[in-house]
């Protein structure tokens, strides 16, 4: 099965869906932006990340994707059907540039988990 290690991930995320969180006092927030994996490998199967920082909502863009939340952590967890360029929607309750984005684990497009993520980072566009 494609991406089974992921799918065993996937089972503890719920639930499902995101929560709605207060946006910032701020007139410019929420924004809604794309969120990009940037691979130093190319093309990916499947990311596990998470972030702290205020996220609004999560939509998928490709492939499946499941989001889990408790309390300020976000973990995001996308599996594309055909490997390529990982990216999904994001709403901001904080300024982007602000937003710190941990990368735990990528599957390649041989389905195999990347040894090593440290090269790996999420980039913001709109």
């Amino acid at each position: 099965m494609r991406y089974a290690r992921f799918l065993i991930l996937a089972l503890l995320f719920a639930p499902l869906a995101c929560d709605d969180v207060s946006p910032s006092a701020s007139g410019d927030l929420p924004v809604r932006l794309t969120a990009v994996l940037q691979s130093p490998n190319g093309d990916e199967g499947a990311v596990l990340i998470e972030t702290r920082d205020p996220i609004v909502s999560v939509e998928e863009l490709e492939g499946t994707l499941f989001v889990h939340r408790e309390d300020d952590l976000t973990r995001v967890f996308i599996v594309l059907d055909t490997p390529g360029t990982i990216r999904f929607s994001v709403t901001l309750g904080a300024p982007a540039a602000s937003i710190e984005w941990r990368i735990l684990e990528v599957a390649g497009p041989d389905d195999g988990l990347r040894p090593d993520v440290s090269g790996y980072e999420v980039e913001l566009i709109p």
